[in-house]
């Protein structure tokens, strides 16, 4: 399968937006052993542009989701919104 290509995107961090930079999650799965949702994931929304998100059941779409908005802190990386961080340190 060929891989997309790398497209320059804008700095959410320092012009609005949303920003995510080496987002990973981590959880515990039900025999103690751990479970990766999301790893070293990275992307810019620019102010105004639309977004969408699609893949498998179980591929992180709604713990990505979660993290952007706010809802749970990531395992690592970090997140802006406005150019401000949302990421507690």
């Amino acid at each position: 399968m060929r891989q997309p290509e790398s497209i320059p995107l804008p700095d959410a961090t320092a012009t609005g937006g949303i920003a995510a930079h080496g987002i990973s999650q981590t959880f515990r799965g039900d025999d103690g052993r751990p479970v990766v949702a999301l790893r070293d994931l990275s992307l810019t929304v620019a102010p105004g542009a639309f977004a969408s998100i699609i893949g498998p059941s179980g591929g992180g779409k709604s713990t990505l989701l979660n993290i952007l908005a706010g809802l749970d802190p990531p395992t690592a990386g970090d997140v802006w919104l406005d150019g401000a961080p949302t990421t507690p340190r």
